[in-house]
């Protein structure tokens, strides 16, 4: 009688620990689904923040290779125009290339703050967008950067100083 309580025991608390075991993966999945859910849900509002200023996507045709590319320190991406220091005006484009499927960007005036983000496709590695601008200042900057799936976390940024 006391080995088959014995055994019960060993049954109930084995049962207890995959039980446990379950949950946990379970919640882990959870978490991950809702940090993903959270990325495409910030990156959507982002897009649809920006108002006065937008980078129409243009799928990488319009990339044009210059002498002074700022890259990130990654490698993954590389931004050819504009170039630091630039000045900005509606028409211009914005381009580069990036191994990565998709390049965020955000540009920000120095009144303002934020005036345009959100989002560009990389095509054959490449990609470019035709900027439409409302900024209000006169400096600024120009912020292009991929960001992790699993945990939203910008990176692999390309940084430049601006002008309006």
């Amino acid at each position: 009688m006391k080995k088959h309580k014995n055994i019960l025991i060993v049954v109930v608390i084995c049962a207890l620990v995959a039980a446990g075991a379950a949950m946990l993966l379970l919640k882990k999945r959870d978490d991950d689904q809702k940090k993903q859910a959270a990325v495409a849900q910030a990156a959507q509002a982002a897009q649809q923040a920006s108002t006065s200023s937008v980078i129409r996507d243009n799928n990488g045709q319009d990339v044009v290779k210059t002498n002074n590319p700022v890259k990130a320190t990654s490698g993954l991406i590389t931004l050819y125009q504009p170039a630091e220091g630039a000045k900005l005006s509606s028409g211009q484009t914005v381009s580069g290339e990036a191994a990565v499927p998709v390049v965020s960007y955000r540009i920000k005036d120095d009144i303002r703050g934020v005036v345009a983000q959100g989002m560009l496709a990389v095509a054959d590695g490449k990609f470019s967008g035709q900027l439409t601008l409302g900024a209000t200042g006169k400096t600024g900057t120009l912020e292009i950067y991929s960001t992790d799936p699993s945990t939203g976390v910008e990176e692999n940024n390309v940084k430049i100083n601006v002008t309006f």
